[in-house]
């Protein structure tokens, strides 16, 4: 058994919000299990906290399982654009009649909600690899940001020493969600 507390994200500087979204779901501390950190998937930076929370050797463990999870990720959601752009070039009619943008709008929704489906299956991802790796890290409290700011490895049987803070490692895969969620849209 594996707790995570609001004291310890609290250690590792998590931002305000990240905080009272742990404290309004789990109060002071929660068992960490797949199951439950899957029921709030869409709610927590896992990045964040694989980074922050778990030792250096089980954050590049996430990193390899990640970008493995992200390659088939991009394939589909690249599956569902090629989808989206044969179906609007089939549409009959006049490009700009009232006929071509209806259809056009609901081939957009449904592409859409497709997406977002795909990113909560990327989420339901994220949060039980998360809470798989942190239930296999049991007892280690050096988490890869702190082994990095300290240049120390996990193996060093040293007290914790939490450095200036570190900026969140940039998640290049969200600025590329984001993006395309631009370019998904009919007015993109």
């Amino acid at each position: 058994m594996r707790i995570l507390t609001l004291e310890r994200l609290e250690k590792e500087e998590a931002c305000e919000e990240q905080r009272e979204k742990f404290e309004e779901v789990w109060g002071k501390q929660v068992e960490v299990t797949p199951d439950v950190f899957v029921q709030h998937a869409a709610t927590f930076e896992w990045d964040w906290a694989c980074y922050n929370l778990l030792s250096k050797a089980k954050h590049e463990q996430w990193l390899e399982d990640r970008e493995e999870m992200l390659k088939g990720y991009r394939e589909k959601r690249q599956a569902l654009h090629d989808t989206r752009d044969n179906a609007v070039a089939e549409i009959d009619g006049p490009q700009w009649g009232e006929a071509y943008l209806n259809k056009e709008r609901e081939i957009f929704r449904d592409h859409q909600d497709k997406i977002t489906e795909l990113q909560q299956e990327r989420s339901v991802w994220e949060a039980r690899k998360f809470a798989e790796l942190y239930i296999a890290d049991e007892g280690s409290e050096t988490s890869a940001a702190t082994s990095e700011a300290s240049g120390k490895d996990d193996d060093e049987d040293e007290p914790d020493t939490i450095e200036e803070n570190e900026e969140d490692e940039p998640n290049e895969s969200d600025e590329e969600d984001e993006e395309e969620s631009k370019a998904d849209s009919p007015n993109g």
